[in-house]
């Protein structure tokens, strides 16, 4: 009975060996083998960073609350809540106090007024209403939700929900790309092209590439030329910071100094959702060509049909 299991343990074996070999006659490694394991250097650098490990959720500050989606928190308030202790978001544009602190020179003043203009006017002139990513540097400061953050001695790694979008920050010593070939220019992401280097704690990051996009919900534009500076660092074990420094030679007369705060989540290793364009998201095929519908027209014809 033994010998007619084993037989048979074998036999099996020997069949489902052979079914995993690939059809094109390529051989699997042999039985036996070990990965590699993570070097006892990469682990000593590890070693050395600091713990930031985690999901981060925006907060106005000093206080764990939530923060106000604009990207500007200082410049752009309303008067707050009594009953929340919050500033009132979009509230601030009907009250006049949307952002000023912004740099603009005079024609991308202009710009920025007739967006306003636009807003107060009802118009939707917030790109993410369509469809995500939100894009750098609005998705660390203009962005409900926070990052998971990975940190490797090689690049930090941010995970965003809105638009599944993901950051690295590279700390390996690389430059942004320049020449020719593979060694291309930088070419624009949502997210641009990050290099960072560690002075002490203290992550400091160097982004370009970015699309022309804008840093909120108000629709305040920048230029595809934006280049922004982060120093990220923790100011207390569950507390990080993120003072940017953004340069823009087209949009601005001179740098525009913006800081935002995280807070870590309680949980350990929450859920980050896969949170991309879902195949309503208002948008249709016509003939070939994609169009755009924003979901309050979706709402005025569907009220219109049934009307009739």
């Amino acid at each position: 009975m033994i010998r007619t299991l084993t037989l048979a343990l074998a036999v099996a074996a020997a069949a489902t060996v052979a079914a995993a070999q690939p059809a094109d006659g390529r051989k699997l490694p042999a039985p036996g083998f070990k990965s590699p394991k993570i070097s006892a250097g990469y682990t000593a650098a590890l070693q050395k960073l600091p713990d930031w490990n985690g999901r981060w959720i925006p907060t106005s500050g000093a206080k764990p609350r939530p923060a106000e989606i604009s990207f500007d928190q200082i410049n752009f308030v309303s008067p707050p809540d009594p009953a929340e202790e919050e500033g009132a978001g979009l509230v601030g544009l009907i009250e006049g106090t949307y952002m000023t602190s912004i740099p603009y020179n005079a024609e991308w003043k202009a710009k920025y007024d007739k967006i306003i203009a636009d807003n107060l006017e009802g118009k939707n002139t917030d790109r993410v209403s369509v469809c995500w990513p939100y894009g750098f540097p609005r998705v660390m400061g203009g962005n409900p939700s926070g990052p998971e953050i990975v940190v490797t001695p090689e690049f930090v790694l941010m995970y965003f929900d809105a638009g599944s979008a993901i950051r690295h920050i590279y700390t390996d010593g690389r430059g942004h790309p320049k020449g020719e070939g593979f060694e291309r220019d930088v070419e624009p992401r949502w997210n641009g092209h990050s290099i960072g280097h560690w002075e002490g704690d203290t992550l400091v990051a160097d982004t370009i590439g970015t699309y022309p996009s804008n840093y909120d919900q108000t629709g305040a534009p920048h230029s595809d030329q934006l280049r922004v500076t982060e120093r990220i660092r923790l100011v207390d074990k569950d507390w990080l910071e993120d003072a940017m420094t953004m340069v823009d030679p087209v949009a601005f007369t001179k740098p525009w100094q913006v800081t935002r705060w995280f807070r870590r989540a309680p949980t350990k290793y929450p859920v980050v959702k896969d949170d991309t364009c879902s195949p309503d998201n208002n948008s249709e095929m016509k003939d070939g060509y994609q169009t755009l519908v924003l979901p309050g027209e979706r709402e005025a014809q569907e009220k219109k049909e049934a009307g009739k």
